[in-house]
């Protein structure tokens, strides 16, 4: 996968929307929303369309705000997987301003002596931001998570 899409974006190289544009909808996110809105009831639907809504309304005013632990752990997820990503930026990053933290981290394990006061900052650094989205999505996270668990 990785070379066709460094072939298609080749000329984009060295930008920052370039490390997550490939990946914003992976199978994962589809699968996820998929069981998730497979799980909502059809009556919600049918009482809305008594109501007078359209399809729009629906799913904009009633479907989407149900939806919120799903677009949570979808976020959450797919946060964890491209911030740790580490293949794509080797391909596509030559510059060092835009390095992700990853491969800059592997720039400073490979001087010798390696600083590990920096490399340790540099994990710290890795694995804040995930925490504090983590805890602030954290009951979202959870819900999406067991609703799209496989009930039987």
């Amino acid at each position: 996968m990785a070379v066709p899409l460094f072939y298609m974006f080749n000329d984009q190289r060295n930008t920052l929307y370039i490390l997550a544009l490939p990946f914003i909808a992976n199978a994962f996110s589809v699968y996820q929303f998929h069981t998730f809105f497979g799980s909502i009831p059809p009556s919600i639907e049918e009482a809305a369309r008594i109501d007078g809504a359209g399809p729009w309304r629906t799913f904009f005013a009633i479907i989407v705000p149900m939806s919120k632990p799903a677009f949570a752990s979808v976020a959450i997820l797919t946060l964890l997987i491209q911030w740790g990503s580490f293949l794509w930026p080797v391909l596509m990053v030559s510059d060092p301003s835009v390095r992700p933290l990853p491969l800059e981290m592997s720039v400073f394990q490979g001087q010798q002596p390696p600083d590990w006061g920096q490399i340790l900052a540099f994990g710290v650094l890795l694995v804040l931001p995930v925490l504090v989205v983590f805890a602030f999505f954290q009951r979202w996270f959870v819900q999406g998570v067991a609703s799209s668990a496989v009930k039987g």
